[in-house]
C-alpha cells in the first residue's frame, strides 16, 4: 500500500524526530512547533509541545505511530535502525538522517542540515556565526593550561566513558583535559582500569543510575588524585549525550565553572 503525503509550504511542516539530540537542533531553529512526534527519550526539558505524540524510543519505534501522524518529515538519529527508515521511504515519508556528530564542527553541521530541511536557513547561519566565535574564544582559553587527566562516566555496570574521535572527547580537551582512555571503538571499560590509570577528575554522567551511589563508590579509592583532590563532579546526561551547538558550549562553561577553571589569557 502506498500512502501519499500532503505537500506543505515552505514554512510549515509536520515534523516526527526520532532522537533527543535532533529534536533540540529542531527546538534551537525555531520549528519545535512543528513537531507532532517524538521519542520517549526526548529531553521534557526541551520544550516540546505537550500534544506531541511518543512514538516510540530510541531503538523500538513503532511505524504505524509514525504513519498515523501523516508527517512530511522524519528526522532520524544515528541509533534509527534502516529497516524502520527504509519502511518509512517506500510509504513515501521524507527521512533525513542526522548522525551522532564526532565533533563540534560536525555539530554545526548537523544543525545547518536541520535548518536547511527546515526553511531556517538563515536563523540557522545567524546562531552559526556566533557559536563558531564563542567556540573559538572559549578555545584560546587552553593556552598554556595544563591538563589534567579526567574520566567521564556514562554508564554504571558496565563502566562506559567517551571514545576517541568523539564530541565528548572534545568536551573534555575544551574544559581542559586529556581523555584517560585511548578507546575508538568500544566505550566500555573496568572499574580496575580507571583506578590504575588514576584520573584526576571525574565526570558521572546523571542518567540511569543513582551518581550518588556511585560517587561514593569512587570514594572508597581514597588512592585515586581525583578522590584526594575532591575532583569528582556530576554532569548533565543530556548536555552530553544531546547537544547542539548552543548548549554544547554552555555545557563548556558550566563545567568549567564547577571544576574552578581559570582562562590561562
Amino acid at each position: 500500500m502506498i500512502f501519499f503525503f500532503a505537500s506543505v509550504s515552505a514554512t510549515t511542516h509536520r515534523i516526527v524526530t526520532l532522537g533527543p539530540a535532533v529534536t533540540n537542533q529542531i527546538m534551537l531553529a525555531g520549528k519545535g512547533q512543528e513537531i507532532v512526534g517524538k521519542t520517549s527519550y526526548c529531553d521534557p526539558k526541551a520544550g516540546v509541545p505537550g500534544k506531541t505524540v511518543e512514538v516510540g524510543s530510541l531503538l523500538t519505534l513503532s511505524v504505524e505511530s509514525i504513519v498515523a501522524l501523516r508527517p512530511t518529515i522524519v528526522f532520524a538519529s544515528g541509533l534509527t535502525s534502516p529497516a524502520i527508515q527504509s519502511q518509512l521511504q517506500k510509504i513515501g515519508v521524507r527521512v533525513v538522517v542526522v548522525d551522532d556528530p564526532k565533533s563540534f564542527g560536525h555539530l554545526c553541521q548537523n544543525f545547518a542540515t536541520v535548518c536547511r530541511e527546515l526553511g531556517a536557513t538563515k536563523r540557522g547561519d545567524s546562531i552559526l556565526v556566533k557559536v563558531k566565535q564563542d567556540y573559538l574564544r572559549l578555545k584560546s582559553d587552553l593556552v598554556g593550561k595544563k591538563v589534567k587527566k579526567s574520566f567521564v562516566q556514562l554508564g554504571g555496570s558496565p563502566l562506559y566513558t567517551v571514545i576517541k574521535g568523539s564530541l565528548g572527547d572534545e568536551l573534555i580537551t575544551m574544559i581542559g583535559g586529556v581523555n584517560l582512555f585511548d578507546l575508538t571503538k568500544s566505550g566500555e571499560v573496568s572499574r580496575e582500569s580507571v583506578i590504575l590509570k588514576n584520573p584526576e577528575q571525574i565526570f558521572i554522567s546523571d542518567m540511569g543510575f543513582s551518581t550518588t551511589d556511585e560517587i561514593a563508590r569512587w570514594k572508597q579509592c581514597t588512592s585515586l588524585s581525583a578522590v584526594k583532590h575532591n575532583r569528582i563532579y556530576v554532569v548533565d546526561a543530556y548536555a552530553i549525550g544531546s547537544p547542539t551547538p548552543v548548549s554544547f558550549l554552555a555545557t563548556v562553561r558550566n563545567i568549567r565553572r564547577q571544576i574552578g577553571f581559570v582562562s590561562a589569557q
